[in-house]
Order: structure tokens, then sequence, then C-alpha cells
């Protein structure tokens, strides 16, 4: 019996063996493609079978990650176009396939196609880890007639986890016309084929496929890492995909392991020294990222809390002491595995009280200093603690506060000269500037109207900025200016701009438009837009409409900010200031900026030039999401109009329109309510509101874009203060116009910008300066003793070679507009030479002694001069700073 009960253990032993072989057999002679991605060979993606080679498209889009027995492609997904584009012939006489990868996601999109096999967005095999609708559930699709008809198999479980590494194997049976998807090996979603066949889809004059994007141009590319890709040419069974799980499982370990190696060893001082120059020059905080691209986490730790913390806080020795190093070590981890890595960086000690004003001074510089045409900016404080005042020598055109009376038209331009004293504790040094301040332009009437505005995130090109042309003095007519494509392309940040607005100047001549740092064609991520999207706007300015300025990046919002939407400008005529205010989702930490589980509030912050921003501070909070406002001024009172963002419902009957309140200043904060649901009878659901005035009768017009309907719709009415609109009963305007900005033109500008496309401008072939000299950084004159400095301004051929001069103790010495300085009295002053295009700046020590002594300079004066201006140093004499010599720098 016992002899009996062995022998019939071995056979069924050796039965079970032999059928769990044959099965692993099967499957291996069954496999037709295998991307293992750990041996790629420049662009090309190499199939172990030897069938079908791939193409690696855009790989500088991408990350490699290879090492000897595991590797993996990181694709950025979103907008950014890199994938694998598979050859002809892999669905060629098949009734049946499996196709099984090895993917961590990022979890950034909905719509991400981790393959695509067929022909094109008509016939197709593909599959998601978020489908982007219903459920948003992983997604195994099949179609012959598009996505109207899909055949599918969706998770019951949902989206795909993100940030982990998933087995995803689709399996489409001809014979028995099922779809089944799997995740880990186990079933989570099954579905009819509904009668499509391979052969419907197959490409038989072109290539195969792709992993990594969708065959639809709107849908986001794939984002995240992909470490296998296999093809079958049979439909693998339940217990074939567990066995396929298996053998993932062990290529997942040492993948970890690897890829936590892989980020360690990218690291460098780069990753982290933030806008420090050198590691071995620390001045201001570093920045340290707790994760990154790879799903890895990263800890910080500094060697002394003291000067660096864990967090990246620089705070910096006092002068008395020494710079210090310190020694951060970073721990990059994955959950499994982990390595530590060490960076040593020198913290450098505070300047002395001399070195500070002097340092400070050289960065002190006047936005359109050569141009003014509207107040000025003039700091009060430099970046090492320095206190600035400011003198005008003609205050009644420039105040030392920076307000500016521009000339009357047809008097000229003038040039005022501005001396800023910097000064901590007994400590000071001057540097005098040059404004070039216009005179105001001719008055004109307005006689038209320039409509910019995007198209909207459903075309490639639409997030740019459009503009359209009013039919002379008609505000509801307007014909698109260059043949109705974007004028203005973003070329930083998200690449995308939306919502964009322009101002004119209290003075008429001086336009700045701003606009939304965004992009969504393709990738419809409306969550991460508002959990992690830009904090800045960009902005460009502009004299006449048709030539802007290069575009800029301005960040406004706060850290704790996760989206800067539809910035607008009001002019405060109180305090001479632009007002620029946007919508912030603002979270308290990263739980909850996770999951989005806050409001969006108006924000807003103050400026003179666009390049200096106030901090910035809540305009709006009334406990629920308030975007997209505008406002107008009319006899003393400012009408707002903004979007209420809730959803629309009983309990928030006016979400999803416009409401209307009026104030007495821009920043009063008790405006009272005038109208909610504005023009509900003729218009749905709106946002993007333009407020703007008739140029010929008291009348008002309200266009508020319909989303999700016909864009732009205008309405109109007779009385601001009344909350009444209606809709006209005609109107032209260009198709799919969406959020934007009405700017009333006069007849000049409506003529100019009817033969001119706007644009931006060429760059200037003028030769910039790019620094100053003098010939002597030390000198010692006795009383009533003169001498010479020469200014060499660089480069030899900069075009505007003008200088400033200015001597920090007028008791003490004076210069000349030539660089002639005259000692008065015994003590120690500093002469500065800045030049007047760029603000650069040089500095000599003069010191003043009584001693008749007939030789004007000291044997140490002979020596070389100052390298750009870097001075050594102020002595603790303080002096009365005056601005004094305008003149030329002069050549060796």
């Amino acid at each position: 019996m016992k002899k009996t009960s062995i022998i019939l253990f071995l056979l069924i032993f050796l039965l079970t063996f032999t059928t769990m072989a044959s099965l692993s057999f099967a499957a291996g002679e069954n496999q037709i493609l295998h991307y293992e991605m750990n041996n790629i060979d420049g662009t090309t993606v190499p199939d172990t079978t030897g069938n079908f080679d791939a193409d690696w498209i855009n790989p500088k889009n991408s990350q490699w990650i290879n090492g000897e027995n595991v590797g993996a492609i990181n694709f950025e997904g979103g907008n950014t176009s890199s994938y694998i584009e598979i050859p002809e012939g892999v669905f060629d006489g098949l009734e049946s396939v499996t196709v099984s990868t090895l993917v961590n996601w990022k979890g950034n999109s909905q719509a991400e196609w981790i393959f695509a096999l067929g022909q094109d967005s008509n016939k197709y095999m593909f599959a998601t880890p978020s489908r982007n609708s219903g459920d948003n559930s992983a997604r195994l699709g099949l179609g012959t007639t598009s996505w109207r008809n899909e055949a599918a198999a969706n998770s019951i479980e949902g989206a795909m986890d993100s940030d982990e590494w998933k087995h995803v194997t689709t399996v489409m049976n001809g014979e028995e016309e099922t779809l089944t998807l799997y995740i880990d090996g186990e079933e989570v979603g099954s579905g009819s084929t509904r009668g499509y066949t391979l052969e419907e889809i197959n490409n038989t004059n072109g290539r195969s496929g792709f992993i990594g994007r969708s065959f639809y141009s709107g849908d986001p590319y794939f984002g995240g890492m992909i470490a296998d890709f296999q093809v079958y040419n049979d439909a693998l069974s339940a217990s074939e995909v567990r066995d396929l799980k298996e053998d993932m499982g062990e290529k997942i370990e040492e993948m970890d392991g690897f890829i936590v190696e892989h980020v360690a060893n990218k690291l460098d001082y780069e990753f982290f020294i933030n806008q420090n120059e050198k590691k071995d020059e620390i001045k201001t905080n570093l920045s340290f990222p707790t994760n990154d691209d790879y799903n890895t986490t990263l800890t910080w730790k500094s060697s002394n809390q003291d000067l660096i913390s864990n967090e990246g806080t620089v705070t910096r020795p006092s002068y008395e002491e020494e710079s210090q190093e310190i020694v951060i070590t970073v721990t990059v981890a994955n959950g499994t595995n982990s390595i530590t890595k060490e960076f040593t960086v020198t913290v450098l000690r505070k300047p002395s009280d001399s070195e500070a004003v002097t340092e400070d001074a050289k960065n002190l510089i006047i936005y359109n200093i050569n141009d003014v045409r509207g107040n000025l900016t003039l700091p009060t404080m430099g970046e090492n603690g320095s206190t600035i005042t400011w003198d005008s020598r003609n205050s009644s055109v420039i105040t030392p506060t920076g307000e500016v009376d521009r000339p009357t038209h047809g008097s000229g331009d003038e040039i005022v000269r501005l001396t800023a004293s910097i000064t901590l504790n007994d400590e000071m040094i001057t540097k005098a500037f040059l404004a070039s301040v216009k005179e105001m332009p001719e008055e004109e009437d307005y006689e038209g109207y320039l409509f910019s505005y995007m198209r909207g995130e459903g075309r490639s090109d639409g997030e740019q900025i459009f503009f359209s042309l009013s039919e002379g003095n008609d505000p509801l007519s307007y014909q698109p200016l260059n043949n109705n494509e974007p004028s203005i392309i973003s070329e930083l940040g998200e690449e995308g701009l939306r919502d964009p607005f322009i101002i004119r100047s209290p003075e008429g001549d001086k336009f700045y438009m701003i606009a939304t740092d965004l992009k969504i064609y393709g990738n419809h991520d409306w969550h991460g837009a508002q959990t992690t999207g830009s904090r800045s706007i960009m902005v460009w300015e502009s004299n006449d409409l048709v030539e802007w300025s290069e575009q800029r990046m301005v960040e406004v919002a706060p850290p704790e900010a996760g989206n800067t939407w539809a910035p607008e400008i009001f002019y405060d005529d109180t305090t001479g200031e632009y007002v620029v205010f946007w919508a912030s989702k603002l979270y308290e930490d990263e739980t909850q900026r996770s999951s989005g589980a806050t409001h969006n509030r108006m924000m807003y912050s103050k400026t003179r030039d666009f390049n200096t921003f106030t901090d910035p501070e809540i305009y709006i909070d009334y406990g629920y999401s308030v975007i997209d406002t505008t406002m107008i001024e009319h006899e003393g009172k400012i009408y707002r109009f903004h979007k209420d963002e809730r959803n629309n419902s009983t309990d928030a009957p006016h979400g999803k329109y416009i409401f209307q309140d009026v104030g007495d200043s821009v920043l009063d904060e008790n405006f009272e309510l005038i109208k909610e649901s504005v023009g509900r009878d003729h218009v749905g659901h709106t946002e993007g509101p333009i407020i703007f005035k008739s140029n010929i009768e008291e009348k008002w017009y309200l266009f508020v874009d319909e989303f999700g309907g016909r864009g732009y719709v205008p309405l109109e009415s007779p009385d601001l203060n009344s909350g009444e609109w209606t809709a006209p009963d005609n109107y032209s305007f260009p198709s799919g116009i969406r959020h934007g900005s009405v700017l009333p033109v006069t007849k000049t500008e409506h003529e100019s910008l009817l033969s001119n496309v706007p644009s931006i401008e060429e760059p200037s072939t003028e030769i910039g300066v790019t620094g100053v000299t003098l010939d002597q950084d030390l000198i010692e004159l006795s009383e009533g003793k003169e001498v010479k400095l020469i200014a060499t301004v660089i480069p030899e051929n900069a075009l505007n070679k003008n200088v400033a001069w200015s001597s920090s103790n007028e008791d003490v010495a004076i210069v000349d507009e030539d660089g002639k300085v005259t000692a008065l009295e015994k003590g120690t002053t500093y002469i500065t030479v800045t030049t007047v295009n760029g603000g650069f700046m040089a500095v000599s020590k003069v010191i003043v002694s009584k001693e008749d002594d007939s030789d004007t300079t000291s044997p140490r004066n002979k020596g070389k001069g100052s390298d750009n201006g870097k001075g050594k140093g102020l002595d603790k004499e303080k002096g009365k700073g005056k601005e004094n010599g305008i003149g030329k720098g002069l050549n060796k």
C-alpha cells in the first residue's frame, strides 16, 4: 500500500510538471515580439525574438535607465512627444493576440495609452491605466469605427494604481470573441470583441503601432516607465498570464534596486544648489526636492543645521566668522532599497558693511530707465540689508519715490538724473542713473477695438494668442488678424498661453499683455493644472500694439499655490501702481494638494514695471471657488465681474455663471453684490467675462465665454449699476474664440494693426554694454588737488558708452562729467561711474589729506585698475550722497 502511494504521487508529480513545462514552453513558442529595454542601441529598440526591431522617437524628451540585465524608458508624458514606433507586420495572420507590459505609471493624466496597435484612430487596439470617461477605469479597447463603437474590457477596480510597477496583460481571443484585462496576473475586466477582428485593424501598409502614445492626437503621451513589452500570437490562458507575472516579479525586484542606484548616480550639485552659482559660494537657500521622476523618495540631512537646515534654508555666518563647509547627505529610497550620497558645499560668510553696500549698489537697476513712460520702481532695500534712498535732480518730472510727470506733447523728451544712496550702518556709496523721460503722446479719440483671445484646448495651437480687429467702431463685428492663426506663441513654461489680457497705460502709449501659463491640449489634466500647475504669468510689453517685447515669465503666486489662472490688470491711480489679480488654489500641505481639496481664491500683487511685484495677497475668498475676475471704473466706482466656479446645483444655483458687484476702489473690502447669474436668460454656463465701454455712446459691453457652447457671446447694457444685460440681435465674431480681452484703440493704432500683424519684435542688433572699469581703484590727494579718472566701457564697440559719475561725500571730493576728481577737505569718499546702458558700475576710493602733496596720486595708484568695477570696500566714513557728473566712457 505504501509503495503504491509513492508510485501514484510520482505519477501525479510527473504529469503536473510535464503539463506546466509544456504550458511554459508553449507560451515561449508563441512569443513573436519582446522589447526588454536594457539593450537599446541609439534610437533602435531591439526585439530579442529578432522579428520587429523598433524605433525610439524623440529620445531626447525621455530618459533611458539601462543596466546589464534590466532597463526602462522613463517617458515624460503629457504634451512631451517621445514614444516607440513598432514596425509593420505584428498582426499579420493573427486571429488572437496577447500583449504583456511592465509599466510604472505616473498617474498624471487620463487617456494615456500604454500602447496603440493597429492602423489609426478608427481601427486599433490599446490599453490605458485610466480612461477619460465614466469611472476612469483601466481599459483594454478594440475599435474598428472609432471610440463611439469601441469594444472594451474595463477594470472593475477603477483606474490602475500609479507610482507602482504593474504587470498589465491584455488578451484578445478571436475564436471566443472575448477581451480580457489582467493586472499583476489577476483578471480585472472582460468583455466581448463585438465581432471585431485583428484582420480589420491590421495595418498592412506601415507601422504596426506605438508604445507610449495614442492614435488620437488630442490624447496625452504616456507618462511613466516601461520596462518590458511582449506580444504573443495567441490568447494566453489565465495560468500562463500568472506565470508571466512571476517572471515580471523578479524583474521588478532587480529594477527597483537599479533605479535607486540610477537616481543616486544622477544627483549632482546642480540638482540642489538652486540660485547659487557655485557649490563653494552658497549665499541663498538650497532646493531639496523630496521626490523625483522615478518614484523614489529623497531625504536630506545637513551636518550643520544652524547654517543649512534639512529643508535647505541657508543662514550665512557673520562677517567676523569664517565661511564654512557643510556636508549634505541625501538618501535615495523606494521602500525596499536605499543609497546615500554626500555633497560638500561652502556657505560664505556675510559681507562686511562696506562689501554689502558695494554689492547692493552694483546689483541696483531701474527698469525702463532709457524709455520712461510711466512711474518707476525705485528700490528701497538692498539684498544685503542696505537702505536705499533717492535724490532726483528734477523732482517735478521724477519724484524721489519714482512718480513720473512726463513732459507735455511737443515739448520734447527730458533727461533726469537720479542718484541712489546705499547705506548700511556707517557705510555708504552712491550710484547715479540717467532717466530718459519721453514726452506725452498726442491725444486721439478711440475708433476701434482690438480683441485678443485663445481658441481653447480642443486644437493643438488653440492655447496661444490670437488677435482680431473690429470693423471700425463697431464693438460687435471683428475680423481675425494673421488669417486666424496665432500671432504670439509661448516658448516658456508649459508652452501654452490662455486668457490673454492687454492694458493701456494711463499715459496712453505703453501696453502690457499678460497670460496664463497653461496647456491642457494633449493631457486634459485639469487636476494637475490646479494642484501642481504654473505659479507664473507670462508678460510682454509694447509701445504700439504691433511689436511686442520678448516673452518673460514672472512667478507671482505663493509656493502654496497650485495654479495661476486668468491674470488681469487694473491701474490704481490712487497709488500709481498696476494691480495684477488672478485665481489660485492654496494648499495647507501636500496631502491636501494631492487631493485638490480646496477652492480657488482671487489673489493680487502690485507692480509699476511688470518686473518687480509685491508679495501676493488674497483678494477675494468667499469660501468657494471664484475665478476670472475682471473690472472697469465708472464715475468713481469699480464694477467687477466674476465666475462662480461651483457646480450648478440646488445648493449653488448660480454656479458656473457670472456675478457682478461694485465698490469704491479696486482694493475695497466692502464690495456690494449687484447681480448673480448675469445674462442667464441669454446664455448658458459662462466664464471669462470681458467688460468695456463703447467708444461712441453711453453703453457697456460684457462678452461672456459660453464654454461648451458658442464661445464668446456679447451682452450689453446702458446702465452698469442696474445689473441688467441683454443680448444684441446681431454680432460677428471669429469662430472658436475663447477667454480673452477687448481694448479700445485709436485710429492710428487701428490702421497700423490693419497693415501689420502683432508679433514679437526682432532682437536688437545694437551692441550693448557688458561692463565698465576705472583706471584707478585707490586715489590719495591733498586738499585742492585734482586727478582725472578714466572709465573704460566694455566692449570697445558698444554703441552707447555714456556714463554717469557720482561722489558719496561731496564735502570731501567732487567729480565732474568728465571724471575729473577735485579734493576739497580731509576725509574719504567713493567715486562711482555707472553706464547709462545696463547700469554697470565701477568704484574708486578717494582719500583726501591736508598735506600739500604736489603729486596728485599715490604710487599705489599706478597698478592695475578695478575688474568690472569691483572696488576694495569702503571705510566707515559716513557722508552725504549727491549726484554729480554726466560724461562719456573712454577707451584705453
